[in-house]
Formats: C-alpha cells, sequence, structure tokens
C-alpha cells in the first residue's frame, strides 16, 4: 500500500462514511430511535440551568442520566451545524485511515469479503460503546439497535469503497507488469 493509495482511499471512503451517516440522521426514520422532546422544554432547561452549572455528564441515584452542554446564552446550536459536520467529516477521515490500513493487512481478497469484514469492525467498535451504555445508563433498547446498525452498515460501506478501490489498484498495477514483461 502507498501514500497515495491510503490518501484516496481515505479521502473517498471518508466522504462515503459521512453522506452516509447523513442519510441515517436526515433521512431514515431509525435515527431517532428511542429519542424524546420534553413536555415542557423551558421548564428543563431552567431546572438544568439551575442545577448542572457546567458542561459535563450527571448522574443520579435514582437513574437519571443526563449528557449537558448548556451554552451560557442558550443559543440554538443547530443554527450553525457548520463546525459539526467539519469536526465530523474530520472523524470520519480518521476511522477510514484505520480501516484502511486494516483492510489492507486483512487477507480478504474480494470486495464483498472486505466489506464484511469492514462492518464485523464497525461491529465490535460499536459494541464496546453502545451495549455498555444500553447496560450502565439505561438507553433505549431501540436507539442502541439504531446505533449498532448504522455502525455496521457505515462500515460494510466503506468496506464495499475501500474494497473496489483495491481491487482496481491491483489490476492497474497487473496491467502495468503485463505491460514490462512484454
Amino acid at each position: 500500500m502507498n501514500a497515495k493509495f491510503l490518501l484516496v482511499a481515505t479521502l473517498v471512503g471518508g466522504i462515503a462514511l459521512f453522506v452516509w451517516g447523513a442519510v441515517w440522521h436526515m433521512a431514515l426514520p431509525f435515527s431517532n430511535a428511542g429519542m424524546h422532546e420534553f413536555a415542557n422544554n423551558d421548564l428543563v432547561v431552567d431546572v438544568i440551568g439551575e442545577n448542572a452549572p457546567q458542561r459535563g455528564i450527571y448522574f443520579s441515584p435514582q437513574g437519571i442520566f443526563a449528557a449537558v452542554n448548556i451554552d451560557p446564552g442558550l443559543t440554538d446550536r443547530t443554527a450553525s451545524m457548520g463546525p459539526y459536520m467539519l469536526v465530523q467529516l474530520l472523524t470520519e477521515f480518521a476511522v477510514v485511515f484505520v480501516l484502511t490500513i486494516l483492510l489492507f493487512h486483512s487477507t480478504f481478497t474480494t470486495i464483498l469479503g472486505r466489506a464484511v469484514y469492514a462492518g464485523i469492525v464497525g461491529l465490535a467498535g460499536a459494541l464496546t460503546i453502545h451495549i455498555a451504555h444500553w447496560n450502565w445508563y439505561s438507553f433505549p433498547t431501540s436507539y442502541t439497535l439504531s446505533e449498532l446498525a448504522n455502525n455496521v452498515i457505515g462500515f460494510f460501506l466503506v468496506g464495499l469503497v475501500v474494497g473496489w478501490l483495491m481491487q482496481r489498484m491491483a489490476a492497474q498495477r497487473a496491467e502495468t507488469m503485463s505491460f514490462t514483461v512484454h
């Protein structure tokens, strides 16, 4: 594997994973599984603001678990998604960089084999995070299953993309070698 291939696979695979995430979260109904709106949003914001004075994760013995990210001015975080999208895209690139190295060193030689392998890697990573949250913090089962599916499908799709690029690279290498033999 050369640096050019690693760069191309990381960029193309990262964009594919980012697009998949956008489709999953904006176009499919699964992304909001287990999530609910507060019955009285203004009251909840006031109570949390008074009792959770800084960003963090709060837990009570009664089983209440809350990840709190309150901006001092209570600004609407959905109004400016650009910085969050950029961080997500950079994260996808980092994930695909590592996954491409794993795929390159795997023994799978077909596109489908590499995609299944990538999906299993995605499942392993997702299980360690989402099952722990389900178990310890009582995250809803529907949310947990939804996130597991999102990760497995996303990694499988990256495996298809990177596997296809690997097949293409191998074919080009074989073609180049056949020209030099004649």
